[in-house]
């Protein structure tokens, strides 16, 4: 059929095609106002070549395609106003190749298998559809390529997707995502499966991905990508840091050096991954203040109720009047009621403020400071100032210049 034009449909249901070269059907820049059906029974011993077909639809359901040499079914360039079924039964042991295909219907997948091993399953790059349908597929051997591809609606499920590298989604496009998963938790697992693609990280699927998440609502799942998408590309490039330019393992000069940079770039990221989630989660230094509040103010509590406080004073401290209480268990308490009632009231939540809060003086660190001469808390209550002091002059200021907008991401 290289080349005819049918102003009908071309129904070949049922049929069995057994070639006896490379091609059981040839069908090549066919024009056909009709559908093609090559499905119900329909099998090919050999491939069935439509590439550069105009056609109203493709109906393959239910059929078989085995490639003798390697494709089963060649469609590349392929355009058509109506639908391309391959579903319900449909088999490929061979690759498909709808490359550059135009379809302005629906690309139905559900049910369908393929399979072609050390090769491309489905080779779908630069594919124009308006439905893409892939759910309960089965990809047995073989890759899936969508690089370039577009589609208006994506309807899928996770299972679907091949995983171990045999998945490729640079520069794949959808605008929206109908009737399937849209949390994060699943799409990073699918975007993980296809983010790579013979060694080589490609960071478009997850802006991607982001950008549909944001424009159907879903603003906490698109951070969560986002910030999946950051930890990607660092982890990505200190592993290309160890690798020479032709792929070879650097001199060990170079190696040690190059590993002791990712160090401290792993350090950065977790420090400002975990702090900002890089800028997108600037809320989190929030939660990491009143987490690190919350737990000095345990400790520091403690402290006075071992009586590990004293008061922050030369004059009090060498005192008769201290002297004395100091020989007892709870000294400052002691003190505060008695000699100091009109002194600098303890708070264990006012003194952690103080200490956690910069260029903002509460006073409390001022006239307490914990001692290193009684019990084991106060030792650590005064080394752990000097931890709080410096996460409070870290946090609030990422905080600061997240919120105001000059490390913010958006």
């Amino acid at each position: 059929l290289f080349g005819a034009k049918i102003d009908g449909q071309i129904e070949c249901s049922g049929g069995q095609f057994d070639g006896l070269g490379e091609y059981a059907l040839n069908a090549q820049d066919v024009m056909a106002k009709g559908i093609v059906a090559l499905n119900n029974g329909f099998h090919a011993n050999g491939a069935v070549f439509l590439s550069g077909a105009r056609i109203g639809g493709l109906n393959c359901s239910g059929g078989r395609f085995k490639g003798v040499i390697g494709n089963a079914l060649i469609a590349q360039d392929l355009e058509t106003t109506g639908n391309l079924l391959l579903n319900n039964g449909f088999h490929a042991i061979g690759g498909v190749n709808l490359g550059r295909a135009r379809v302005d219907g629906q690309l139905v997948c559900d049910g369908g298998q393929f399979e072609f091993v050390n090769g491309y399953a489905l080779d779908a790059h630069m594919l124009q559809v308006g439905t893409l349908i892939w759910k309960n597929v089965r990809v047995v051997s073989g890759s899936v390529a969508l690089n370039s591809a577009h589609c208006a609606n994506l309807v899928d499920d996770l299972e679907s997707w091949p995983d171990g590298g045999r998945l490729f989604l640079d520069g794949f496009t959808y605008d929206r995502i109908s009737a399937s998963f849209t949390d994060a938790s699943r799409r990073l697992t699918w975007l993980r499966r296809g983010d790579s693609w013979q060694g080589i990280f490609f960071p478009q699927p997850y802006m991607q991905l982001a950008k549909v998440l944001g424009e159907m609502g879903h603003d906490a799942d698109r951070r969560k990508v986002l910030v999946a998408k950051e930890w990607r590309m660092r982890s990505e490039s200190r592993r290309r840091a160890l690798i020479g330019q032709d792929g070879a393992r650097l001199p060990w000069r170079r190696f040690v050096t190059a590993k002791l940079t990712n160090s401290w770039t792993k350090i950065g990221a977790v420090v400002l991954g975990g702090l900002l989630g890089f800028g997108y989660l600037p809320q989190r230094t929030f939660g990491w203040a009143a987490a690190i509040i919350f737990a000095a103010t345990i400790w520091f509590w403690l402290a006075w109720q071992v009586g590990d406080m004293a008061p922050n004073s030369d004059i009090i401290l060498i005192s008769d009047a201290w002297q004395e209480l100091a020989k007892g268990q709870h000294p400052g308490a002691e003190w505060s009621k008695v000699i100091g009632r009109d002194y600098e009231t303890y708070s264990a939540l006012g003194y952690s403020l103080d200490l956690f809060i910069p260029l903002v003086d509460l006073g409390q660190q001022a006239a307490w400071a914990p001692s290193t001469d009684r019990s084991i808390i106060g030792k650590i209550g005064y080394y752990l100032r000097w931890f709080i002091e410096l996460s409070g002059w870290i946090i609030t200021a990422l905080g600061a210049a997240a919120v105001t907008g000059i490390i913010r991401r958006e």
